[in-house]
């Protein structure tokens, strides 16, 4: 900022044009199905982007699936998922179990330290079978 001010930058060269930032509720509120898949990945930020009333249902959207990112969460680098036990108790706590992206398989939460990517999967979601 003080490169900014002082002159050394230019404003106009390092700001784009303004953003307006959105919750993962405010996308649901337009979205018209009750049902979503959700694909996320926001570098570590899922806890913040993941409120609990969008795995609770208290938002009146079902989510059977949820794919994402776990690595940069677990690491917690920058202090981006500070409850990182309590993010992930909130999924259990909501009937999901997770499994592995490539074949849907479950895993262990034990195993959360070395989880790349999930799938937390609803217990009352669709069976689905992958063949590999």
């Amino acid at each position: 900022k003080e490169d900014l001010d002082s002159g050394k930058y230019m404003w106009k060269e390092v700001i784009g044009a303004p953003v307006v930032s959105v919750t993962t509720k405010d996308i649901f509120d337009i979205i018209g199905s009750e049902v979503v898949i959700i694909k996320i990945d926001v570098e570590g930020y899922e806890c913040k982007a993941l409120q609990h009333e969008i795995l609770d249902q208290s938002t009146g959207k079902y989510v059977p699936y949820i794919f994402m990112e776990w690595v940069n969460l677990r690491k917690n680098n920058h202090h981006t998922c500070d409850h990182y036990q309590q993010f992930m108790d909130s999924f259990t706590s909501c009937g999901y179990s997770p499994h592995e992206t490539e074949n849907l398989l479950p895993m262990e939460l034990s195993t959360h330290t070395d989880w790349y990517d999930v799938v937390w999967i609803h217990g009352d979601a669709a069976k689905i079978v992958v063949y590999v």
